[in-house]
């Protein structure tokens, strides 16, 4: 979740620089809420994600709705202050605005893509580590067979891949 916010703080910081924002006081006080509502989002997909390991999507699924639409209801707040006739409760408007759609974003893209992949790491991991139990308990012979005529080992009828069974 940390790493989503720093995603989100980088993107933040590029899209200042593209759009020739000039950091006032009043603008820079968005950065700080923009973190703390940037954690909020990722801590509460986290969070439900733990309550259900192994299943990822259904965490982003479940709890994606009721992000967005919290972070469209502060999206609408903050473009509100762009009609503002003061130049500074604009700029703040524009940061915490831009702060807001890339911190959504970074938890509901960011987020559950590194989630998936690294469920996915560790499924390969468990399934090796399976896999080389498996071994280990029932050595296969050579690849050419036993030299009595039978067809190799993993085809052949008395190999000890057919005795141990199919590998869930």
């Amino acid at each position: 979740a940390l790493g989503c916010v720093g995603g989100g703080a980088a993107a933040l910081a590029l899209f200042f620089e593209l759009a020739g924002v000039r950091l006032n006081f009043l603008n820079f006080m968005a950065l700080p809420i923009t973190i703390g509502v940037g954690a909020d989002y990722a801590v509460n997909v986290m969070r439900r994600h733990d309550r259900d390991p192994g299943a990822a999507h259904l965490a982003f699924v479940k709890t994606g709705g009721a992000v967005m639409v919290c972070s469209l209801t502060t999206m609408l707040g903050y473009g509100a202050l762009l009609t503002s006739i003061n130049g500074a409760v604009r700029s703040f408007g524009l940061a915490a605005a831009a702060g807001e759609v890339v911190m959504i974003l970074a938890a509901t893209l960011l987020l559950p893509s590194v989630v998936l992949l690294r469920e996915r790491a560790r499924g390969r991991r468990e399934c090796r580590s399976t896999a080389a139990e498996a071994l280990g308990r029932t050595p296969m012979p050579p690849a050419g067979g036993k030299g009595d005529g039978t067809r190799g080992a993993l085809l052949g009828p008395q190999s000890s891949a057919s005795r141990a069974g199919p590998m869930v």
